[in-house]
């Protein structure tokens, strides 16, 4: 075999890390360089299912195997008792003349595909999952040549770092939908920005709070005045890259008239202060935007739960107020109050609570108003 040829493969086994779908195509260059019948990717540490991956010129041994005779193969008992865990193997590393000659294993599944003469290279996987790439040779044609057995030795290592690599990535991708799901069902809206503040992508939730004074304009986030727009700004600003010590509390956003909804609106870093040095070198920075509705309760039980925290009737009312997202100003307004006096029952509001500022109080306000009413 060429040297060319051997190349070909490896780019093949490595192309299969990025897209898993590709694996079969591998396995058959495997196969046919290492002058086996076909390659197969077998899990070693099954409990109930089992998916192997086969080259296509072992479609149908592969799906009798995973249906049900993966249960019967004696070769991952024998392995799991030599505690095999990475490195190359071979029949007679599992098993004895007198197995292979009378177990139901190699009689009716391994003699019925024709599949003779084995070769494996086991490695674990970051989950902890054991699993061989194994290959077969053609029963008629008996045991492995040396160029061949030579040819497995120096791809195996290749697929089963592949394998790893593989693995990672698709944990990866997977934690990613996994979180992605959890972001579109919750009531949390998640906006991603870039690292110059421009948005990369949004959940659905967060698509549903755009409009009526939050909006998303040739990519950057819009709010419906001057004044809220600085500070939106500002606080999306604070958590770019560079800025990240500056970090502001959440902004409450007040929407457009009529609408009696507002939006807290936090910002958080997405940095490289926790990246590898590859990560750093590949992944940009940016601002995740989380988005949470604040709906006006009952104001009677929201009075009625933070007097039992400690609060008079008349800082709960403050409270309330300001915890629902309104300034001290728009509280003064609100309340018939002067917004010094606002301040000064704030400061005792915080002290009493436990708190240092209003997105902390806002937060308590919210959950006071979503417990649910008791008898």
């Amino acid at each position: 075999m060429g040297k060319l040829d051997l190349l070909t493969a490896i780019d093949a086994i490595y192309a299969s890390a990025l897209a898993p779908e590709r694996w079969p195509e591998a396995l058959e260059h495997i196969g046919q360089l290492t002058g086996g019948l076909g390659a197969a990717i077998v899990p070693l540490t099954a409990t109930d299912r089992v998916v192997t991956i086969g080259s296509s010129s072992l479609d149908e041994a592969t799906q009798d195997y995973n249906n049900e005779w993966w249960r019967y193969d004696i070769r991952i008992e024998r392995r799991s008792a030599l505690g095999l865990t990475e490195g190359l193997i071979t029949d007679p590393d599992l098993l004895d003349e007198e197995t292979a000659r009378t177990h139901p294993f190699f009689q009716e599944f391994l003699r019925s595909h024709k599949l003779g003469a084995y070769l494996g290279y086991v490695t674990a996987l970051p989950s902890g999952q054991i699993v061989a790439v194994g290959l077969h040779r053609d029963l008629r044609r008996g045991p492995f040549e040396k160029e061949e057995a030579d040819n497995f030795i120096r791809l195996a290592p290749h697929a089963a770092r592949a394998l790893v690599a593989g693995s990672e990535i698709a944990e990866g991708r997977r934690a990613s939908r996994i979180l992605s799901n959890v972001l579109n069902h919750s009531t949390c809206g998640a906006i991603l920005l870039d690292d110059r503040g421009v948005v990369v992508s949004m959940t659905e939730t967060a698509r549903s709070m755009l409009g009526a004074g939050f909006d998303v304009s040739r990519g950057r986030l819009r709010a419906a005045t001057a004044r809220d727009q600085k500070a939106l700004d500002a606080l999306v600003t604070s958590a770019l890259p560079g800025r990240m010590s500056l970090v502001q509390p959440p902004l409450v956003l007040s929407r457009t008239p009529g609408v009696e909804q507002k939006l807290l609106i936090q910002a958080i870093p997405i940095g490289r202060d926790q990246q590898t040095d590859f990560e750093h070198l590949t992944l940009k920075p940016g601002v995740l935007v989380l988005l949470n509705g604040l709906s006006t309760p009952a104001s009677g039980i929201i009075l009625e739960r933070l007097i039992r925290l400690g609060l008079t009737k008349g800082q709960a009312r403050i409270a309330a107020a300001v915890g629902g997202g309104l300034s001290s100003k728009e509280a003064a307004e609100q309340l018939g109050l002067t917004d010094g006096t606002i301040r000064t029952v704030l400061k005792v509001v915080y002290e009493r609570l436990d708190l240092t500022r209003q997105s902390q109080l806002v937060a308590l306000v919210t959950k006071l108003g979503s417990l649910p009413a008791q008898n």
